[in-house]
């Protein structure tokens, strides 16, 4: 006789159906309202299995996957079903189950008919607990869904197996960024760096992002500061079985950074650009168009359409008098909405972004045979919200006029922004009001060194300390001028270096800097002075004397808020600093601990 199968904590739960769901809201940046809710599947309170993770890892253990994504489904529909919420639901889905066989869309469908909750209501999250090995798989499940009116998000974007491939092979309708990069994003540069690749690829894909874990007013300022769509996390509300979205009314927003580009060090962004154009409503209909165009001849050859504030995309003008030009077009589509009629793959930029980025993608799409995008104009939002458009003849004009502009700027040698982009930089940075960090690099010996060995030699020197403090602070030298950079490197002439450093704690980027220089220079020494460790030659007063290897010295001045008025101020710390770090022996820096 078979010996009954063990009654385990976790099939009991299944058994006894014991779980039930919780929602969390997501709220959109840019009207405030709740966008829909996510869903969390829970076990009883205070039993073993409550957490999801807890619950999917005893499910994977007992090969029973399958079964807890149908329960943990079927209650998660009852369950808002009941809230009687009119907006979007996020719900959990392993793209593993999505492509399984048994995997019936039809059922979906009669359980969302069921709890009368409409298809395009539901937004499936891919949330990745396995490689995916078969994309062609998965891309053909995802069509069959989003046929239905489903949407489609990645969840977690970064921390999965194959985000970047999901996001390029499926282009979904959104984006969720991970809660590790919300999370100290105020603090960390680099995270600021990866969200703001995360947003581009966004856009390339015409997908909204949600970021997640959002905890504090600071990460949310950021996160609205770089044009985030939506956001989620414990500051705005926890997960609960019944929301009270009414609380989120009286939720108090911070005010925008709204952070200046810099005027010298950046080709400008798009805010450049605005243009104010006639726009239409995502509801007018064709013929309505068609007859509006008629009268008017001056208007632009894209047109920009709009749903309230949100911008749908852009029309061509001419491909549209020409496909309503036909024989019984206005019959057959005169009725339809100009949201049927939008580009597809229209550029919607935020006024920040920079207007380099804007060309390349511009230029990625005329080189790109399937897209019908009206290269001549683009829209451009502020928060989300359309605030114009701009033209491709004005902004490769703009970008031509900035790269004359940096040329004139750039030293000669190093290719590095020169004084008066520092000066600039530094206006800047006091007034946007945040902390920062002032470096000046000098190279100790390098007369001597220019002496004995040439300017040649001399040169090569510099471009070596030019690409050491490029590297070490993470600069992307094509990216150099962009106002979205958080870190500068200027070159103020002759041995001279500027490290201009969003926030305050450095110490070790200063440790790997002279590290990295203090191994680099005694390679452009011959041999014979490598081995002696040093040059003779004369000094300034005319007296022979040896000198040891270049090193490195660094004045450090920390700029919190509140401490400099002024960019002159800022110098003569700087100066002062650097002084007292070429008083010590080798390479070092020296850090000005005077309290503001």
């Amino acid at each position: 006789m078979e010996a009954q199968r063990e009654i385990t904590p976790f099939r009991a739960l299944l058994l006894q159906r014991k779980l039930h769901s919780v929602f969390q809201p997501i709220v959109s940046i840019t009207d405030r309202q709740v966008l829909g809710l996510e869903a969390f599947i829970r076990g009883p309170r205070g039993h073993p299995l409550e957490h999801p993770a807890e619950l999917f890892g005893a499910a994977e253990r007992e090969g029973l996957g399958s079964e807890l994504e149908l329960m943990a489904r079927s209650t998660t529909l009852l369950c808002f079903a009941e809230l009687g919420f009119p907006g979007k639901l996020f719900l959990n889905i392993n793209p593993a189950c999505l492509m399984r066989q048994g995997f019936a869309l039809d059922d979906l469908l009669f359980s969302l008919s069921e709890q009368d909750i409409s298809p395009r209501q539901v937004v499936l999250e891919l949330t990745e607990h396995q490689p995916i090995e078969d994309f062609s798989a998965l891309a053909a499940a995802v069509n069959s869904v989003r046929q239905q009116g489903l949407m489609i998000a990645i969840d977690d974007l970064g921390a999965g197996h194959a985000s970047m491939r999901l996001l390029c092979e499926l282009k979904p309708d959104f984006l969720k960024i991970d809660k590790y990069f919300s999370q100290g994003i105020e603090q960390e540069a680099v995270k600021r760096k990866v969200v703001r690749g995360i947003l581009g690829m966004a856009r390339a894909v015409g997908a909204q992002v949600v970021a997640e874990g959002v905890e504090t007013l600071e990460q949310l300022r950021v996160l609205m500061d770089m044009g985030v769509d939506h956001v989620q996390g414990f500051l705005l509300a926890r997960p609960e079985r019944e929301p009270v979205l009414e609380k989120l009314k009286g939720f108090a927003w911070p005010e925008p950074l709204n952070l200046q580009p810099s005027r010298e060090l950046t080709f400008g962004s798009a805010a450049l650009l605005l243009q104010q154009v006639p726009t239409f409503p995502g509801e007018m209909r064709a013929s309505e168009l068609l007859d509006y165009l008629g009268r008017d001849e001056n208007l632009p050859t894209a047109l920009p359409v709009l749903r309230g504030e949100q911008p749908l995309g852009l029309i061509s003008r001419a491909d549209f008098q020409e496909r309503m030009s036909r024989l019984y077009a206005r019959e057959l589509l005169g009725r339809k909405t100009l949201e049927n009629f939008v580009a597809s793959d229209s550029l919607i930029v935020d006024k920040h972004e920079s207007l380099d980025m804007i060309s390349h993608e511009l230029t990625r799409r005329h080189e790109s045979s399937s897209s019908r995008y009206p290269l001549d104009h683009f829209l451009i939002t502020s928060q989300g919200r359309y605030a114009g458009v701009g033209s491709t003849r004005n902004l490769l004009r703009k970008i031509t006029e900035a790269q004359m502009d940096l040329a004139r700027h750039a030293n000669p040698l190093s290719g590095l922004p020169g004084n008066i982009p520092i000066q600039r930089r530094l206006s800047d940075q006091l007034a946007q009001q945040v902390d920062f960090t002032v470096g000046y690099c000098d190279i100790d010996q390098f007369k001597p060194f220019n002496d004995v060995y040439g300017y040649a030699r001399g040169d090569e020197l510099l471009r070596e300390l030019a690409r050491i403090l490029i590297r070490v602070t993470g600069i992307d030298v094509s990216a150099l001028h962009q106002d979205t950079l958080d870190n500068f490197v200027g070159h103020i002439g002759g041995d001279d270096f500027v490290l201009i450093l969003s926030g305050l704690k450095y110490e070790a980027l200063w440790d790997e800097i002279l590290d990295r220089f203090a191994r680099m220079a005694p390679s452009l020494y011959d041999p014979v002075d490598r081995e002696v460790g040093g040059i003779t030659s004369v000094d300034r007063r005319g007296i022979v004397q040896f000198f040891p290897i270049a090193s490195l010295s660094i004045g450090v001045v920390p700029c919190p808020v509140g401490r400099f008025s002024h960019p002159q101020e800022i110098s003569q710390a700087a100066s002062m600093v650097k002084s007292q770090a070429k008083k010590l022996p080798g390479n070092c820096y020296f850090m000005d601990r005077r309290a503001p």
